[in-house]
């Protein structure tokens, strides 16, 4: 985190969560929700971007909840799915900010929101995910293995704050979830929503 960075700087202000792209998925591999959730004669690019869309409005309702919980006096704003097809135009005007000259962060100008109809005093950016579906197996005392299914989800994300055009926090954050009936919508969902409870219970948003 930006050292002495006062987390009080966030009272009154507007945190926008911005929206997901699948440009930014390791090897544009997704997991989809179980199959009755999707089209299997679709595109794959849309029903990724539709699973996209689903995680983030659970992000958002997570980052609320979580805001909600700590007496936390921010906004929490989104983007409708609606209006994504505009925000990530070729025309769009984004920052491009990296801490490290490896990893890569699209901030939205605030010109590019306000063509929207949005704006906000801050924003959280992700830069990368990576999900992974797995068994990880046991092995027993009695020389039997035990294989549990796992969906693993990192993400690596930003906080900028407009008003000082810097970055406040960079950071990776991971979820984890035990998928007994394969990948549930409800299951999708409290992923989503996991991840960024995470970021939200950490510095810079957690209040005293």
């Amino acid at each position: 985190m930006l050292p002495n960075f006062d987390r009080h700087e966030l009272e009154n202000k507007r945190i926008l969560l911005a929206p997901y792209s699948l440009a930014f998925v390791e090897q544009l591999s997704l997991p989809f929700p179980d199959i009755e959730l999707r089209d299997l004669n679709g595109p794959y690019q849309e029903q990724a971007e539709q699973s996209l869309e689903l995680f983030y409005s659970a992000g958002v309702a997570g980052a609320r909840a979580t805001a909600r919980e700590a007496h936390a006096h921010y906004e929490i704003v989104e983007l409708a799915p609606s209006g994504w097809a505009a925000y990530f135009t070729p025309q769009a005007l984004f920052r491009i900010v990296s801490l490290d000259g490896q990893q890569n962060y699209q901030v939205p100008e605030p010109a590019a929101l306000a063509a929207l109809g949005a704006s906000a005093d801050y924003v959280l950016v992700v830069g990368h995910f990576r999900f992974k579906a797995s068994t990880d197996w046991t092995d027993t005392l009695d020389g039997h293995r035990i294989g549990v299914d796992m969906l693993r989800c990192k993400l690596r994300f930003l906080v900028w704050d407009y008003a000082h055009a810097r970055a406040v926090v960079e950071g990776t954050v991971n979820g984890e979830k035990h998928p007994t009936e394969g990948i549930t919508r409800e299951l999708w969902e409290s992923m989503g929503g996991q991840v960024t409870r995470e970021i939200f219970s950490n510095p810079p948003f957690l209040t005293e």
